[in-house]
């Protein structure tokens, strides 16, 4: 049988070989503790007829007995392969340091004794056999107790050595048993002790064989004398596994670290603090640093910082300058270079927890220990490590700079420039959890200062914070305030950034994000503290005057506590700060104008009055964006000019507005740039809350207004124009309400504006519901406004003069003249004898074809409306012969077409309406019946069905008035019309030939007039058309009225035509 234990470890290794069928086992336990039932891994072995197992050593090669062929143990052909494996096992770690742990090591603690070696195995051999009859079964159990007992007494020796055991049991046949075994390292503290054995039926054999365990154990300085046995304790058990972390054989490093790794989160090192922190530094600070900077497998590097993690957290690692330049150099030397020395990201992330965790140990303790003499190396390496791509390692480099310039800022202002380009950098990093963090190790490292912190503000930082305003994260937004926050607070010399940080921190008031809106109030109030006392103390070259008005801030409820923000704004306000704001305004990305745009109407409330000094600047910004596509940009203008009615000058205000409406300056005398004036000038007026008119600024707006109202023609500008009306009407009705003449101004705008506008347009609703609001006030319905005003309307339009000027189509007059009589039957109806001319005039030959369109249209509109269209009888006479009858004339073309048409309804209409007496109807139809005889003939077939219905009405107003040559004349035509091909038309004839056969006496119908008629009639009945049939059997009735004999006879020569079956 071979053991093996190392005492220090207390592992247990045994092997047992037998005579027939040998049987190989391993075996592991604890040497405190008694061995268990072995584990046994077989196999058959076809070349000599016996079952193995392999046997795995902890760290040393796999070792197999010999047999000859018949099957004996060759023992010594496997002691010596045993000695062998053993030598180049332990040489390679041990023998470099054998020379070392002679000089440190008593001689006489580490000299074997062979004698007490022989008593203890004869003992051991006694205790487990004796009298013992070999039995197969039990060969097992004597062997482990064996071996157990052999350890067991080498251990109460006390010795610091290693000892291999080898037994062999074999069963007693007479053959014999002849061994031999040599060993030799070390002729004190190595050596061979071999047991020879037997009795009646079992022969056994035990060899021991000692090695030396070799460490150079440094002492500890300052250790109390009750302390010192744990230690001491503690150092054996462990320097096994410590030794071991320098052995080239990988694996052995590996296991020995796991096992350290294990032991400290035990109760193995569960000491006082004093020998835990001696034991790193005399025997675990070296190697664990070499193993962590220099060891090629992974997992011993991360197993080594791993514990140097856990020694610093148990504050076990001394907080020295010694310790500091030992744990620099590993970040130096793994992270200070690209590509990164250390490959892992996982270790690299390790190393930077390490370090942090370690800095702020040393920042507690007081002296603080100065890092000049290691900065350089401390910024190169978190510079490096700040553009690792593994977002963790980002984040561990900011909480370090975070720690380093909390505590170190003078040291880190030497190397400021090293650290920041890498971190702003990561402020574009796509998660944003680490642009937080990277935004807070900026705000902290920045107030340690540079002399080239002007040029990094200039050149990267500015740039990258605005950028910032604009984040998809609330969390970056916010911190972002905090950090300019900060700056404005902490950084020496601050005023001089404060143009470029103050905007910034503006933004956070106008974010969509309530959490980071209230994050920037606390800020400002904060900070408004703190500027108020700087300014109490004198640091203000010159004084400022805040405004007696305090300003309204949604944001805010208490203004008072914003005194020093206020004093702030006013203080960096100049040509620059607001070309910087203006100048951003016109940004081409709907984004940075909007956001711009907010944050400068906070600015501008913050400043209130101070804004007077460059209101032509900011109204000529906000003109190239006030009638942006966008509705979030027109209400950011619109908040703007809200503020500045609000706080800036009201005559000032005006004046550049009304200068702007005026067009005076090159180029803007165009429609385009009156609509954005009249824009600024409703958004402005909106904020105006006490408008005063103690310089007569009211008349002036409006005569402004009044004159650019017949300048705008394009739906932008009108709109503009309505909704500058709808401001003045909302905040200062009551200073309009009262004066009629004003009052009028702007109802003729507003009437102005629907008569151009579209009716689907948002110019003519507003203004639409603008008139409302005056009749409203007023308590005037809108039709007696009309009434009211109707003098000054018909002098704005010139109907009351003399002499008539012809309008265009395009003409204002002719606009507003169109919209006031469609819109009020009673303004016509009371005034018709001043505006029959004007339509009369527009209606003849000579107008132009679209115009007279038009006016047809109109005169269609008046004789519907129930206002108006009695006005029309005193006056129907010279509507029909002038306005109508020259226009139903046939003439060629698609526009002369619908010429006709439309003054045939307007002539339909009138008849339909009875607008025309007999003695009109007399005057004018020698006139007009043979026009619209020739009009049944009409190609448009609305214009035949008008006719149609046209002869209805003027037969039915003249019964039995119709003479003999008309019947002849139209008789013919007429029916005609039965073969029309439109069906409206044919049932619309029908009825006509009703009413025509009653416009005259039955005798002017005899001959052949009347069988002309029958004849057409009753081919006509056989239409297959149910309702024609049914029209037709109507107009037959009536027929029968003129000849009832001739109706009967001409039924019966039809009756056995027809086709079509009669349901009348």
């Amino acid at each position: 049988m071979i053991g093996m234990i190392d005492l220090i470890n207390g592992v247990i290794l045994t092997s047992v070989v037998i005579r027939d069928k040998a049987i190989v086992q391993t075996h592991r336990s604890n040497s405190n503790q008694e061995s268990g039932a072995p584990s046994n891994k077989l196999w058959y072995d076809s070349r000599f007829g016996c079952e193995r197992s392999r046997i795995r050593s902890p760290a040393g090669p796999i070792l197999l007995p010999a047999f000859d062929r018949s099957g004996k143990l060759i023992l010594s052909s496997f002691t010596q392969r045993l000695f062998v494996a053993l030598r180049e096992w332990t040489s390679k770690s041990y023998l470099i340091q054998s020379r070392q742990a002679a000089r440190v090591m008593d001689l006489t603690d580490t000299e074997f004794s062979h004698q007490s070696a022989l008593s203890i195995a004869k003992s051991a051999i006694e205790t487990s056999l004796k009298d013992c009859v070999y039995n197969r079964k039990k060969v097992l159990d004597w062997s482990n107790a064996l071996v157990a007992a052999v350890l067991l007494g080498l251990q109460s020796l006390n010795k610091p050595l290693k000892y291999a055991v080898t037994c062999v049991l074999m069963q007693k046949t007479g053959a014999g048993l002849v061994t031999s075994a040599s060993c030799f390292w070390d002729p004190i503290s190595d050596g061979l002790c071999t047991v020879l054995w037997e009795n009646a039926t079992i022969y056994c054999i035990v060899t021991v064989i000692p090695s030396q365990r070799h460490k150079v154990m440094e002492r500890p300085a300052e250790l109390r004398a009750d302390l010192q046995p744990v230690y001491d304790a503690l150092s054996i058990k462990m320097q096994h596994d410590i030794n071991c972390i320098s052995d080239p054989d990988r694996h052995l490093r590996r296991r020995s670290l796991e096992k350290l790794y294990r032991s400290l989160h035990g109760s193995e090192l569960n000491v006082h603090q004093d020998i835990l922190r001696e034991f790193f530094r005399c025997n675990l600070k070296k190697p664990l640093l070499s193993c962590a900077s220099a060891d090629p497998i992974e997992k011993c590097r991360e197993l080594s910082l791993q514990m140097i993690g856990h020694f610093i957290e148990k504050e076990a690692v001394t907080c020295t300058q010694d310790d500091l330049q030992d744990l620099v150099n590993l970040l130096h030397a793994r992270l200070g270079k690209i590509p990164y020395p250390e490959p892992t990201e996982e270790i690299r992330l390790l190393i930077l927890r390490i370090y942090t965790e370690y800095m702020r140990k040393i920042a507690m303790q007081e002296p603080l220990i100065s890092l000049r003499d290691v900065i350089s190396d401390i910024c190169n390496a978190l510079g490096k490590a700040a553009l690792d791509p593994y977002p963790d390692v980002k984040k561990a480099v900011s909480e370090c700079i975070i720690v380093v310039s909390k505590h170190w800022p003078k040291d880190v202002k030497l190397q400021l420039g090293t650290v920041i380009k890498p971190l702003i950098g990561n402020l574009k990093h796509q998660h944003s959890r680490i642009r937080v963090y990277t935004l807070q190790a900026i705000q902290q490292i920045i107030p340690c200062g540079s002399e080239a912190l002007p040029l990094i503000f200039q050149e990267l930082l500015e740039p990258a914070l605005k950028k910032l305003m604009f984040d998809n994260a609330p969390a970056v937004r916010k911190q972002l305030n905090v950090a300019v926050a900060t700056w404005m607070d902490e950084i020496e010399g601050s005023k001089k950034y404060h143009g470029i940080l103050f905007p910034i921190f503006l933004s956070a008031f106008v974010d969509e994000s309530t959490d980071v809106r209230n994050s920037g109030l606390q800020q400002m109030q904060k900070y408004s503290e703190k500027w108020m006392r700087r300014c109490s103390d004198g640091e203000q070259e010159s004084e400022i005057i805040l405004d007696e008005a305090v300003p309204i801030l949604p944001w805010c409820d208490d203004v008072d506590t914003l005194q020093g923000s206020r004093l702030l704004a006013i203080s960096i306000l100049n040509d620059t700060t607001m070309n910087q704001f203006l100048e951003k305004t016109l940004d081409w990305t709907i984004q940075v104008k909007e956001k711009y745009l907010k944050i400068s109407g906070v600015y501008y409330a913050l400043i209130g009055r101070h804004v007077n000094k460059y209101l032509e600047k900011i109204f000529n910004a906000l003109s190239t964006v006030c009638q942006h596509e966008e509705p979030m940009i027109i209400d950011a203008v619109r908040q703007i000019c809200i503020i500045i009615g609000k706080h800036a000058d009201q005559e000032l205000v005006l004046s550049s507005l009304i200068q702007m409406l005026s067009g005076k300056k090159t180029g803007t005398d165009t429609s385009h740039h009156r609509a954005r004036g009249l824009t600024l000038l409703g958004m402005t007026i909106e904020g105006m809350d006490d408008f005063r008119d103690q310089r007569n600024d009211l008349n002036i707006v409006l005569e402004a207004l009044t004159a650019t109202n017949q300048q705008c023609s394009d739906t932008e500008a009108l709109g503009e124009l309505a909704y500058v009306i709808a401001s003045i009407i909302d905040k200062i009705a009551s200073l309009i309400l009262t004066d009629n003449q004003r009052i009028f101004k702007i109802f003729w705008i507003l009437n102005n504006i629907m008569a151009v506008s579209k009716v689907t347009s948002s110019a003519y609703g507003s203004a639409e519901d603008t008139l409302m609001k005056i009749s409203n006030a007023t308590n005037e319905s809108v039709q007696q406004l009309y009434g009211i005003f109707q003098q000054q309307l018909l002098d704005g339009m010139h109907i009351n003069t003399e002499k008539l000027t012809r309008w265009d189509k395009s003409d204002r007059e002719y606009l507003l003249f169109d919209f006031v009589c469609r819109r009020s039957g009673k303004f016509v109806a009371d005034n018709m004898e001043k505006l029959i001319p004007a339509i009369l005039l527009h209606l003849d030959s000579a107008t132009e074809p679209s115009l007279r369109l038009a006016f047809l249209a109109l005169l269609q509109t008046l004789l519907e409306c129930e206002n108006s269209r009695m006005a029309f009888k005193v006056y129907s006479r010279s509507v029909i012969l002038e306005g109508i009858t020259p226009n139903i004339i046939w003439k060629g073309g698609r526009e002369a077409a619908t010429i006709r048409k439309v003054a045939m309804a307007c002539l339909y209409t009138i008849f339909r309406h009875q607008l025309a007496d007999q003695s009109c109807l007399f005057e004018t139809a020698p006139e007009i019946f043979p026009v619209l005889k020739s009009l049944l003939d009409d190609f448009d077939a609305n214009t035949r069905h008008l006719v149609c219905l046209t002869f209805e009405y003027l037969f039915q107003a003249l019964p039995g008035r119709l003479g003999e040559e008309p019947v002849h004349q139209l008789y013919s035509e007429l029916l005609k019309r039965l073969d029309d091909s439109s069906d409206i038309v044919r049932k619309a004839a029908c009825k006509t030939l009703i009413a025509f056969s009653q416009a005259s006496p039955p005798e002017y119908f005899a001959g052949t007039v009347i069988e002309y008629i029958l004849n057409n009639l009753f081919i006509h009945l056989d239409d297959p058309d149910v309702s024609i049939q049914s029209a037709i059997f109507e107009v037959l009735k009536h027929a029968a009225k003129i000849n009832a004999a001739l109706v009967v006879e001409k039924a019966k020569e039809n009756q056995s035509r027809h086709h079509h079956v009669l349901n009348p």
